[in-house]
């Protein structure tokens, strides 16, 4: 016997005697690339990715940033917006996990003798501007809370790592 091409799917054999041939299969491989955006990593799926395998797919946030979703080639991916999914392999895929820059409130509060601003939401890592201003017969004393740069100053800064809430303290003046 002899094939014509033994590595071709379709091929002729030269029939001298009877004979028997076994067709060979393996599985087909997919390539899987994972990326991430600023702001956190996607732990990269080391292959070989077979046709129709499960495998895992996990993103991790740094400090200050939150998962939002993976992008790109969807197709198999069990849950978008989890960080940590899997995805059925049927074709080849590009995924990018996104992460976005945590965001959190400034409360800024008055006691009595007074007014103050700066309240709002500010990004991760930013310096927030307070201002207190006391009323006529008052005299600014201290802010209260954590993370105020200067308690003793009526304009400072507030640390925005996670959700603030300062009040500005007045007194009066006596003469």
């Amino acid at each position: 016997e002899e094939v014509a091409d033994a590595n071709a799917s379709v091929t002729t054999v030269s029939m001298t005697a009877d004979s028997n041939l076994s067709a060979v299969f393996s599985l087909n491989q997919n390539h899987l690339e994972e990326n991430a955006t600023e702001g956190g990593i996607a732990l990269t799926n080391q292959g070989p990715h077979y046709h129709f395998g499960v495998y895992d797919l996990n993103a991790t946030p740094t400090f200050g940033y939150s998962f939002s979703q993976w992008i790109g080639d969807l197709e198999g991916v069990a849950d978008a917006n989890a960080s940590q999914t899997t995805i059925t392999m049927d074709a080849d895929a590009n995924l990018t996990a996104v992460f976005t820059l945590n965001q959190y409130n400034l409360a800024v509060n008055a006691g009595p003798g007074g007014e103050v601003n700066g309240s709002g939401v500010f990004d991760h890592g930013a310096y927030a501007s307070i201002i207190a201003t006391p009323d006529k017969g008052y005299s600014f004393v201290n802010w209260t809370g954590e993370a105020v740069d200067d308690a003793n100053a009526s304009a400072t800064t507030v640390s925005m790592t996670m959700d603030r809430n300062v009040t500005a303290l007045f007194e009066i003046i006596n003469d």
